[in-house]
């Protein structure tokens, strides 16, 4: 994931942040119905990651960049294969046509891969149309960014879950 395209949803994140209180909930992914592909980024800008701010963590650990990638490329895989045997399959990713995105953005990283944070579904103007709560749990052995991938597939599971339900 391009640093500038995080930055650049987090910027329509920040300026339209008001908007998340009016219109929450999980219902809000039904925007997703007839959607074909949809962006999903990841923002750890605000992020507490063992103890330690974003900054700090990637200023310690010389290959949080590549572990970034290697942790969403997880989140990807997970949620479409969950989602491919839908009624509307949808597919997340990378995509400059999608007119969604999907932004993870996780407040708390403990070691074990478990996370607390926010799950946003944002339109092509970056209005916020879903803003829930997120819970993600990791995994128990192997190192720090194998047991975050493990998060970051839990996390892919809840919400292809979700998706799932509203186009039953």
């Amino acid at each position: 994931m391009k640093l500038s395209k995080i930055t650049a949803v987090s910027l329509a994140l920040l300026l339209s942040a008001s908007a998340a209180f009016a219109q929450g909930g999980w219902g809000s992914l039904s925007a997703l119905k007839g959607q074909r592909k949809v962006n999903v980024a990841f923002d750890y800008s605000e992020s507490i990651i063992q103890g330690r701010t974003e900054d700090k963590w990637a200023s310690e650990e010389p290959n949080w960049g590549l572990a970034q990638e290697e942790v969403a490329a997880k989140f990807v895989e997970e949620f479409n294969e969950r989602v491919a045997s839908t009624s509307s399959p949808i597919l997340v990713g990378d995509f400059p046509d999608a007119y969604y995105t999907i932004l993870i953005k996780p407040s708390n990283i403990v070691r074990k891969g478990n996370f607390s944070g926010r799950v946003y579904l944002m339109d092509g103007n970056g209005n916020i149309v879903m803003d829930v709560p997120l819970q993600a749990k990791g995994g128990h052995i192997g190192s720090f960014w194998n047991l975050l991938g493990d998060g970051m597939r839990d996390a892919a599971k809840t919400i292809a879950y979700k998706y799932r339900d509203l186009v039953k």
